[in-house]
């Protein structure tokens, strides 16, 4: 058995923790995947282009990546895919995970998007109106997200009414 075959085999070993900590506590996965990923690069250091070390380090960026995604860490998750294409990841799969990345990352802005927009709808009516302008200035205050004001600043520009108040009470 070689020094690669070791690592190899000591990767494995630490990608299997590493997934299963992923589990149920992926904020304490980092570590172990990093161990993972270290040991499988000391085995391809050792022999270059040993095709077990080179799966192993694809799979753990992989699985690194998917634990990234549950933690809500974008720019992380870029990183790994890109190691793990490098590391010979199939492009149909790696076009895939990035696909998944990309709606999860859009998922929180398309939330405050809609909420925000109906709380500019309801801000046009200028009787029944569900939120007052305070209420609605309050709301978009705590989304604390630039999208509140790509949705807010083209009524503002048109001058409408109701929406120009939900402005004042935020300023």
């Amino acid at each position: 058995i070689t020094r690669a075959d070791e690592a190899t085999y000591q990767g494995r070993s630490l990608l299997t923790g590493a997934t299963d900590r992923a589990k149920d506590e992926p904020e304490l996965a980092e570590g172990p995947f990093l161990q993972a990923e270290r040991a499988y690069a000391e085995a391809l250091h050792n022999v270059p282009g040993h095709s077990g070390a080179l799966t192993g380090l694809r799979e753990a960026y992989v699985e690194h990546f998917r634990c990234t995604l549950r933690l809500r860490n974008w720019t992380s998750a870029r990183e790994k895919l890109r190691l793990a294409r490098d590391a010979g990841l199939p492009e149909e799969t790696a076009a895939d995970l990035e696909q998944r990345l990309a709606a999860l990352e859009a998922a929180p802005g398309d939330k405050i998007r809609l909420r925000a927009k109906a709380l500019l709808d309801d801000a046009r009516l200028d009787t029944r109106r569900k939120v007052s302008a305070e209420q609605a200035a309050q709301e978009l205050i705590s989304m604390k997200d630039p999208e509140t004001v790509t949705v807010l600043l083209p009524a503002l520009e048109k001058g409408v009414l109701g929406v120009a108040r939900v402005a004042g009470a935020i300023a």
